[in-house]
């Protein structure tokens, strides 16, 4: 029951994915620290400034926290409400490295169409969890986590390693891929959990 409740947002969040997809490599906006259009990675996705690779990282932080905050107070499982306030910590923790790396650097994090789209799956993420009741909360914060994450790992291994061209904030961006790397495992495994409880 719990999995067939938990499918519309699921369903949102994968359709936001779609979207964020389809348009990252959208036209430059009008913005002298935008990326430029014509240059590409491998992949096809626009290339961005180190400054808009930090934009891009931030807001993704950014996300996890504020979707961990909006969930909490509604939570019922407690394996799901543990990973949210993992996700609290070690965002917030990850947060404040890459500021202490980017103002090291000189860098003040850029806008970039990949940011603007990252910050509005954020927000549409948002959306749906405060429209969602438990116990159909859990499953599908958990649904989001698994979702966020793809996009995000992708993101870093498509564009911003590709992008960014100081060693320090490769090395970071590194860093970073494997504790998102991680999260996705557990998340899905949260996940996998709550389905098999739901059907029960």
């Amino acid at each position: 029951m719990m999995k067939t409740r938990a499918r519309p947002l699921r369903a949102i969040l994968v359709t936001a994915a779609a979207v964020f997809l389809a348009g990252a490599t959208v036209g430059a906006c009008d913005n002298d620290e935008e990326e430029n259009a014509t240059n590409t990675t491998d992949g096809g996705e626009a290339l961005l400034t180190d400054a808009q690779v930090v934009g891009v990282t931030t807001a993704a932080n950014q996300g996890e926290i504020d979707a961990a905050n909006a969930y909490l107070p509604r939570a019922q499982n407690q394996q799901s409400a543990g990973f949210a306030r993992q996700m609290i910590v070690e965002h917030t923790a990850t947060l404040e490295r890459q500021s202490a790396i980017a103002a090291s650097l000189g860098l003040t994090p850029a806008p970039s169409t990949t940011q603007q789209q990252l910050q509005a799956m954020n927000a549409q993420t948002l959306q749906q969890l405060q429209a969602t009741q438990p116990p159909q909360l859990d499953l599908g914060y958990m649904q989001s986590q698994v979702v966020a994450h793809k996009e995000v790992l992708r993101l870093i291994d498509e564009q911003l390693l590709p992008s960014a061209t100081i060693p320090a904030l490769r090395e970071d961006l590194a860093r970073t891929r494997a504790d998102v790397a991680r999260h996705l495992a557990e998340a899905q495994a949260i996940v996998d959990t709550l389905t098999t409880v739901g059907t029960r």
